[in-house]
């Protein structure tokens, strides 16, 4: 069971299969191996969609992406703490996916990529000037060396909390909350589905901000934001013209706080 669900996990963050098609085979595992759990997971991903029940949307979101989380961990087995550390010569960009569980991460001054984790299954993958960390079921904290300065996360069922300042920022969390402190910005990209999005800036930060919010409420401390006719948003902060965010959040709320 264990090389199957390593095998699913690959192909899912390759793109070889899609989260539909990763959670049916997650069952399929689950169900021949614990035949007489099959009613109760099975209701964890019963979820239907009403256009137009906006208000319903971070709840139904919720129960979807945190039924998969918990597919996941009834299955996998817990694995010991442990603390690996990777170099990073000639690394430029560092992508992590977290699949069922939560991540903390943070800049340092360290000259390694260094992970703690107590997830079962962790990989770390080299492709060009890339580092592919792939983490499944459970937490992980990693901390990032000040020269890396482009960064993917992927989190699926899960949490993510981190500061440091990073050039090109890309943040995708389905199922779970975000929280982001950063002094800088120059390229942020956000999309939350299902969960909330905290961002903390200094009260100086100067960027725009491009913001799409579904079913949720906005609230920033700084600057100065204005809807548009679509429904979207638009903020500015300072002069606008160092940096930009892009954030999109369907079913969750997005606040802007001031960094003390």
């Amino acid at each position: 069971m264990d090389e199957e669900l390593k095998k699913l996990f690959d192909l899912f963050e390759e793109g070889k299969i899609s989260k539909d098609e990763f959670i049916d085979l997650v069952k399929a595992i689950k169900e021949g191996d614990k035949k007489s759990e099959r009613k109760s997971q099975s209701k964890k991903f019963k979820f239907v969609f009403d256009n137009d029940a906006i208000n319903d949307m971070k709840e139904g979101f919720k129960e979807m992406f945190d039924g998969m989380g918990n597919v996941i961990q009834d299955i996998i087995p817990k694995r010991e703490k442990t603390e690996n550390e990777y170099e990073i010569k000639g690394i430029e960009k560092i992508e992590i996916a977290i699949l069922g569980g939560n991540l903390h991460y943070e800049k340092s001054d360290e000259k390694k990529v260094i992970i703690e984790r107590n997830a079962y299954s962790e990989k770390v993958n080299i492709d060009g000037k890339t580092m592919k960390i792939s983490i499944m079921k459970g937490d992980a904290s990693i901390k990032i060396p000040e020269s890396i300065d482009d960064i993917s996360i992927k989190i699926l069922g899960g949490n993510v909390e981190g500061f440091g300042d990073i050039k090109d920022f890309s943040i995708n969390v389905k199922g779970g909350n975000a929280d982001i402190k950063c002094e800088d910005i120059k390229n942020l990209e956000a999309n939350i589905l299902g969960g909330n999005l905290l961002l903390s800036l200094p009260k100086d930060i100067d960027a725009t901000m491009n913001l799409e919010l579904r079913g949720g409420n906005f609230k920033s401390d700084i600057g100065t934001v204005k809807p548009c006719q679509n429904g979207s948003m638009v903020g500015t902060f300072g002069s606008g013209k160092k940096g930009k965010m892009d954030i999109s959040i369907v079913g969750g709320s997005f606040k802007i706080n001031a960094l003390h």
